[in-house]
């Protein structure tokens, strides 16, 4: 299933964060051309959500788990969000890379 991002999204909006992933929706706050511009903050951003994405795929229970764990232990000791900020610093994948350097936005 390709994935899908959505730049300039009300949803991260409403719940005040940057960004948020429902499989295969990946949605921003910002334009694409902000994300990019905010170079290793974006890049970092892109490559956290990006893992989400990868959860989802690893496991078709990773919503409901992933909901346990926020309401259990909250955002900053959440499994999955643990395992997306250590992997936010590291190289891009072959497949990552293709993501984000198409510039592409599936709705606006």
């Amino acid at each position: 299933m390709k994935i899908r991002r959505v730049y300039e999204s009300f949803i991260p909006k409403l719940m005040k964060v940057r960004a948020t992933t429902v499989y295969p929706f990946i949605f921003f706050r910002d334009s694409i051309q902000e994300i990019k511009d905010s170079g290793t903050r974006g890049r970092d951003l892109f490559k956290h959500e990006w893992t989400h994405i990868h959860q989802y795929r690893a496991n078709y229970l990773f919503v409901f788990q992933y909901l346990w764990e926020q309401i259990s232990k909250g955002y900053k000791q959440n499994k999955y969000e643990i395992a997306a900020r250590n992997q936010e610093h590291k190289d891009f994948t072959p497949e990552e890379l293709a993501a984000w350097n198409e510039d592409t936005n599936w709705i606006s």
